[in-house]
């Protein structure tokens, strides 16, 4: 009798749960994507994408903006167009207008810091053009995480580095980097990943495509995903004189050769590919050629890695933390220092490529 009353009470208390849950689902609006643009006056536009769960396996994207004087005022501003109360805890994705962040992204960076609503694992990305354009493309895919999915699969398997709001925050707060971003354009009716955007302090100032992502990733972590297309030395220009290499492996080691008057610093990257292209003169099983194309090759991303660092230095943005390793080996080390004499910082990139290739069935 008493297990009886006891297995009653369980089931009701799991009734009244599940009731309590789905009481409170349908009085709040869940927001999944929000985007943020810079309009007249200085004002800020906010769009924010809310999936609204007909039945299983069914989602009505619903779509709000509204315009505010500051960031503090967004949800306030929302809440009057809602027949439900605003809630950010499944926010997935921000996406940032162009305009918006050339203007300055620290105050929503600060106040995303601040908001213990806000999961961890939310993840930043900059359009070219528009947030809200971009949100009304997104809307289309009736999947209110299609921009956050893109980015954590692009992560995973593709180019870009990783980039959650923990390392966005790091970034921003650490001295020594500087932060970048998911980059979103759009082909057409369909929504692209460009490559990342690349920021001074707090300010949105240049963009890099998916292949310098790619360098960037490899200076930054061990990566063991990522496709790069390498032109055959000395093949001419034609279609089929490339390989497109996928990495199986990564890493990079930094040293420091000297402080004073400017830092020197050389950075050995080891890295092994797969070559999943490739024209079929090139025959890997040959010992000999297979070591000529990795000498070839390592020298070629030696050279890529060059430029994109001489890049950096160019516009004055330091991405790969070349600051936070100087600062790391420097008792003395001094922010702005460093800034004025970041351009002049001289680096040395060793590369040592391998081809690995998969035996094929006989």
């Amino acid at each position: 009798m008493l297990f009886k009353q006891l297995l009653a009470i369980v089931l009701v208390a799991g009734f009244l749960t599940g009731c309590s849950d789905q009481r409170i689902v349908n009085q709040i609006n869940l927001v999944q994507t929000m985007g943020l643009d810079s309009v007249e006056q200085g004002r800020v536009k906010c769009t924010v994408l809310i999936g609204s769960y007909k039945k299983k396996g069914e989602t009505d994207l619903k779509i709000l903006n509204t315009v505010a004087d500051t960031n503090y005022d967004i949800v306030p501003k929302l809440n009057v167009k809602s027949k439900n109360r605003i809630e950010y805890g499944q926010l997935g994705v921000m996406i940032l207008g162009n305009s918006y962040a050339q203007q300055g992204i620290g105050t929503i960076l600060e106040s995303l810091c601040r908001d213990p609503k806000v999961s961890s694992s939310v993840l930043i990305g900059v359009a070219d053009a528009t947030a809200s354009e971009l949100l009304s493309k997104a809307r289309q895919s009736h999947d209110s995480y299609l921009l956050s999915d893109m980015i954590e699969q692009n992560i995973r398997n593709g180019n870009l580095p990783k980039n959650s709001l923990q390392e966005t925050l790091f970034q921003y707060f650490g001295e020594g980097r500087d932060l970048y971003l998911p980059y979103f354009g759009l082909d057409g009716e369909d929504i692209r990943i460009e490559g990342l955007a690349l920021f001074r302090d707090d300010k949105f100032v240049s963009t890099i495509g998916n292949d310098k992502a790619f360098l960037l990733k490899l200076l930054m972590q061990s990566t063991k995903k990522g496709n790069y297309l390498v032109p055959i030395p000395g093949a001419g220009q034609a279609e089929d004189n490339y390989i497109q290499f996928s990495s199986t492996g990564s890493a990079a080691v930094y040293r420091l050769n000297h402080l004073k008057p400017v830092p020197s610093i050389r950075i050995d990257v080891r890295l092994s590919a797969h070559a999943r292209q490739y024209p079929s003169h090139i025959d890997f099983s040959s010992n000999e050629q297979r070591s000529r194309l990795e000498k070839e090759i390592g020298a070629y991303f030696e050279n890529e890695l060059q430029q994109l660092l001489a890049f950096f230095q160019k516009i004055k943005v330091d991405p790969a933390g070349i600051g936070d390793f100087v600062r790391s080996k420097s008792k003395n080390w001094n922010a702005e220092h460093f800034q004025e004499i970041y351009p002049k910082v001289k680096l040395k990139v060793n590369v040592h490529f391998t081809i690995v290739q998969p035996v094929i069935p006989q």
